[in-house]
């Protein structure tokens, strides 16, 4: 069932404003673009082998973000999508292996490397809002730190996609304390799985009894895959208090294969896709949730305070052990917490400032 269809026939549909669910929706509105083979197979044609998104919300915004660079380019970019045979590759080993140009979703787990976190999105408070993650890589340095990193893992990391903040972790049962932490597992972002290991370290052999999932989607696309999971109930806060971004993430030749004027295009492209998903997340949160909430088609509820505080504590303990180990993200590091310090008042991690930890 897709979205639309979704919207439509759900519980959830009736209970939104008017304009909700056409608003709601808006993000994967089909693009009218041709089909036609000698559009899409130009003699000059940049084919990209991407790896699909396991994910179905992941794999209906890359799907829009294809057609929006085919269209953008004039036919001259192509999406394939291409299976691979090792679910256990990250993306970086598949693109030296040449077996893939690139993919969409969460650059970290992508490519294997929780640092990239610093440029998506950290989890607890000390992530930045949407508008602010977007304001420093646009304005205080962060794409430029983004590239440099990303180069030396032999990719191309373009930000095209934002959950939203507050995008919530669905779960099978409520959560009162940490044992619930313990003998639940969790599918999240990168350093978001990180803290919730963490968190269930002092636990001896805590089994696993329950599921959470963070969706990297919209509520009503969310509230369609956890009904399918079994998961209802609905934490707002969850594990990236703020979100965290999604990306395109291609292989350094497939972008050096680019002219320049295409890769401005593209950047154009990717540019203007995550802030409208910024913008469409934030009448999701304001709106078309509480709406759902409304209805009784989930149990929504904020995290109890000692599990809010235990994700900020270890959030803390993760990132610094993240950033210590990872030498080059010393200059990231201490540009992200100025500009985090000038949107927020206060420094993150503390004590344990940018000089310290360099």
């Amino acid at each position: 069932m897709d979205r639309r269809t979704f919207l439509k026939s759900s519980t959830a549909a009736a209970a939104l404003p008017a304009g909700a669910a056409v608003a709601t929706a808006s993000s994967a509105q089909p693009i009218e673009t041709s089909d036609r083979p000698d559009e899409a197979r130009r003699l000059d044609a940049h084919v990209w082998r991407f790896a699909p998104p396991r994910n179905a919300l992941l794999r209906d915004a890359a799907d829009r973000l294809g057609k929006r660079l085919r269209m953008a380019t004039g036919g001259l970019i192509a999406i394939e999508w291409q299976e691979t045979t090792s679910h256990a590759a990250s993306l970086g080993d598949l693109i030296a292996a040449g077996a893939c140009d690139g993919a969409f979703g969460i650059a970290p787990d992508l490519l294997g490397e929780p640092g990239l976190s610093l440029f998506t999105g950290l989890p607890g408070s000390l992530g930045l809002a949407p508008d602010q993650l977007l304001a420093w890589h646009t304005i205080a340095g962060g794409d430029m730190l983004l590239d440099e990193t990303a180069e030396s893992l032999g990719a191309k990391v373009l930000l095209a996609g934002h959950t939203g903040a507050r995008p919530g972790l669905w779960s099978t049962r409520d959560l009162t304390d940490l044992r619930d932490v313990a003998t639940t597992d969790i599918e999240a972002a990168s350093l978001g799985r990180l803290v919730w290991d963490r968190i269930r370290e002092p636990f001896a052999a805590p089994g696993t009894e329950a599921r959470a999932i963070e969706f990297p989607g919209d509520p009503v696309t969310a509230l369609r895959d956890a009904r399918a999971a079994g998961l209802g109930y609905l934490f707002r806060d969850g594990l990236h208090e703020q979100g965290f971004a999604l990306s395109l993430v291609l292989s350094r030749s497939a972008w050096d294969r680019l002219d320049n004027a295409v890769r401005t295009v593209v950047e154009a492209v990717t540019r203007a896709a995550a802030h409208e998903a910024v913008a469409v997340a934030a009448y999701n949160q304001r709106a078309v949730l509480p709406a759902i909430a409304r209805a009784g088609a989930i149990n929504m509820r904020p995290l109890p305070g000692i599990l809010r505080q235990a994700i900020d504590h270890m959030a803390t303990e993760v990132t610094r052990e993240t950033i210590v180990e990872n030498p080059g993200l010393a200059a990231a590091w201490s540009a992200y917490a100025a500009f985090h310090r000038d949107m927020t008042g206060r420094a993150p991690l503390g004590s344990a400032g940018p000089a310290s930890i360099a």
